[in-house]
């Protein structure tokens, strides 16, 4: 999660590693989205 919210942050963000992006101020949508993208694989490592 961060406060930078240009397309060349979220890149920069991407290519050094990071397995997404979520920008500050939170929108509900986009932390669900981001939240859902990862959970399945989460409970595969279980």
């Amino acid at each position: 999660m961060t406060a930078n919210v240009l397309p060349e942050d979220r890149q920069k963000c991407l290519v050094s590693g990071m397995d997404d992006f979520v920008k500050k101020p939170i929108n509900h949508e986009d932390l669900f989205n981001a939240v859902m993208r990862w959970l399945p694989a989460a409970l595969m490592k279980q």
